[in-house]
């Protein structure tokens, strides 16, 4: 982090033209993009939200509604494609709930483009966190370049506004503003589960007032939802997250992007049983190490960008699922990374990981014909290997300052 920034030739007002240039292309490609999906009546798990707030607002549980339920609120609804399962949060539906009053292609269209606006916000906010003139650019043309944000726009997924939320948090409490970084950290934990490691994180860092800033937060707003989901609702939301986070089934499918999911690819030849062993034992590793590597040294603030774009990158990897459109958050590790090998001018680890990430888009735009190919192999895993890239990267950085600090603050032996 404290590496001497590189010289760069490009002047200032030709980056500036170059950020409006991405914001040009940010504008094209969505609006096409947005244009198609809403036309091709796309947007399935945005439908599948939509009919959890119909459920809840007639006072029904949409976790456990009945499949024949489900069809006749979708036909009253005007709504054809659903998935027929809703895991998700209530806060998710619940967000949904003014929505109700439109057509259901409207409310689709208004959502999926507060999401790409999220996508193209979160990237601005998180170049703030460095100096550099080359960091907007870098941090929006990543963005603009990356195919997991238009698998999540095209599925209508809330994910636009959980990278928004962590990338707030990330950044206000770069900041020292715990108040906000907290609301967003547990705006996003009632979106998605994940950003709730990193409210662990902040007491696992002795960050006591932000961390109970976030928890209390979180506590609140779950507290603030029980009226309108309906105190059973959030019982079988629970139930449902514990089951979600222990599945025996092994998804090997090359849109899973986990590190069971690759042991499934990978040993075909072993039972259910030992594939799933194979993925927790190695999900356990990478949450020991990152623990390990997070242990508290120096000041938090000068560690706390790089670890938790440490932390995001290991949650692509142990949680259960991890479609290939979640990997929008992604996006964090990778341009924390890119900004700390920069300064470094490790060319060789920098070509790594951009040939990885090009890999990874070519998976998210041809992993069907791909696999009807070659199969369904370890080769299918390479946005995976991506992510086991970054966090070898962030550990190490990481790593390697606290080792040359430990060594300074520790007084030498007579």
């Amino acid at each position: 982090m404290n590496a001497p920034v590189p010289s760069f030739s490009v002047p200032p007002h030709a980056l500036r033209t170059l950020t409006a240039a991405i914001l040009v292309g940010f504008a094209l490609l969505y609006t096409g993009w947005i244009t198609y999906v809403i036309a091709a009546d796309r947007p399935l798990d945005f439908y599948t939200y939509l009919l959890a707030a119909a459920a809840f607002a007639q006072g029904e549980d949409p976790y456990t509604m009945s499949s024949a339920a489900q069809e006749m609120l979708a036909s009253q609804k005007g709504i054809t494609h659903f998935a027929r399962v809703y895991r998700y949060p209530p806060h998710t539906a619940l967000l949904l709930l003014p929505l109700l009053q439109l057509p259901p292609q409207g409310a689709a269209l208004l959502w999926v483009t507060l999401n790409a606006l999220a996508l193209v916000a979160g990237a601005w906010s998180l170049a703030t966190l460095y100096p550099h003139r080359y960091s907007r650019p870098l941090a929006l043309g990543l963005m603009l370049c990356s195919v997991p944000p238009l698998a999540t726009l095209l599925a209508g997924q809330v994910v636009g506004l959980l990278y928004l939320t962590t990338v707030l948090g990330l950044v206000w409490l770069a900041r020292s503003q715990v108040v906000r970084g907290g609301l967003a950290l547990a705006t996003g934990s009632l979106l998605k589960l994940l950003p709730i490691a990193l409210i662990l994180y902040l007491f696992w860092r002795q960050q006591w007032r932000a961390g109970l800033v976030a928890a209390g937060l979180l506590a609140l707003l779950f507290v603030l939802a029980t009226p309108l989901a309906g105190l059973d609702g959030m019982q079988h939301y629970l139930a449902s997250a514990v089951a979600l986070g222990g599945p025996d089934t092994v998804i090997a499918d090359p849109v899973n992007q986990t590190l069971t999911a690759w042991a499934g690819r990978s040993f075909a030849a072993l039972s259910n049983d030992q594939i799933v062993l194979v993925g927790r034992i190695a999900s356990l590793a990478i949450v020991l190490l990152t623990a390990a590597v997070c242990v508290p040294l120096g000041t938090s603030h000068s560690f706390l960008v790089r670890e938790v774009a440490l932390i995001v990158a290991a949650l692509q990897m142990i949680a259960p699922f991890t479609w290939y459109l979640q990997l929008v958050m992604l996006h964090i590790p990778l341009f924390v990374t890119l900004m700390t090998l920069l300064p470094q001018r490790r060319r060789k680890t920098i070509a790594a990981v951009g040939l990885l990430t090009l890999f990874s888009n070519l998976h998210g735009l041809f992993w069907r014909p791909i696999a009807e190919s070659l199969g369904n192999g370890w080769w299918m895993s390479t946005p995976l290997f991506l992510t086991l890239l970054l966090w070898v990267c962030l550990a190490t950085d990481i790593l390697t300052e606290k080792q040359s600090l430990h060594r300074k603050t520790t007084p030498a032996q007579p």
